[in-house]
C-alpha cells in the first residue's frame, strides 16, 4: 500500500517496495536505460534493493525540492540475510535534494545510509584451485551511497532531445564473522 497525501507532505509505503535509496534504486527496471544493473548495484545490492517492510517519506513545502526519509525492513533480501524471525533486520534513511536551474536543466543530489544485521548470509566463491568454496557471514552490514543527477532539455522538453549525467557513489562496511568453506 501507499498512500497519496497524509499531512504537509507525508507518505507512508508499505508492503513489497523497491527502496528509495540512491538515485537508480527506486525506478523500475523497464524504465532503465540499459538492461542491465550498474555494476555497484549487483555488488552491494544484488541488484537492487527491493524489501518487504514500511517506508515514511516527507517532502518539504519549500522552493527547492526537499525530501527526506526512513526505511524498517525485514532484512531478509541481501545484503541481509533470511533471519527467521519477526522484527528489524534492515533499515535505511535518506535524503535528496534538488531544482531547477532555469527552464532546461534539473539537478538532484541525494545522501542514503543502509544498516543491515545478516545472520549466516550464504555465498559462493572459488578457490585457489578452481574448486568451489560456500561461505556464510554473520554481524553487521552498513553501506553509505551519495548520488547526483544533472538533466538537460531544450526548454524542459525531453521529448526530442535530452541529455542526463548521474552518478553514485557506494561504500560497504562489514564486521562480523565469515564462516569459510
Amino acid at each position: 500500500f501507499q498512500t497519496l497525501a497524509l499531512w504537509r507532505g507525508l507518505s507512508l509505503k508499505g508492503g513489497r517496495f523497491l527502496s528509495s535509496i540512491g538515485y537508480l534504486n527506486d525506478i523500475h527496471q523497464h524504465a532503465w536505460v540499459f538492461q542491465d544493473a550498474p555494476l555497484p548495484y549487483k555488488a552491494f545490492l544484488g541488484g537492487a534493493l527491493k524489501q518487504d517492510g514500511v517506508q515514511f517519506k516527507w517532502v518539504a513545502p519549500t522552493p527547492v525540492f526537499l525530501e527526506l526519509g526512513a526505511e524498517f525492513s525485514s532484512g531478509d533480501q541481501f545484503p541481509g540475510s533470511d533471519r527467521n524471525k519477526n522484527g528489524v533486520g534492515g533499515s535505511s534513511i535518506f535524503g535528496h535534494i534538488g531544482g531547477d536551474i532555469g527552464p532546461s536543466y534539473a539537478w538532484r543530489t541525494g545522501l542514503s545510509y543502509l544498516r543491515f544485521s545478516p545472520l549466516d548470509r550464504d555465498y559462493e566463491d572459488v578457490d585457489s584451485l578452481g574448486g568451489a568454496v560456500s561461505n556464510s557471514f554473520t554481524g553487521k552490514a552498513k553501506l553509505w551511497i551519495v548520488d547526483g543527477v544533472l538533466k538537460w532539455a531544450p526548454n524542459g522538453n525531453a521529448s526530442h532531445t535530452n541529455f542526463k549525467l548521474q552518478g553514485e557513489y557506494f561504500q560497504s562496511r562489514q564486521n562480523g564473522t565469515l564462516t569459510y568453506d
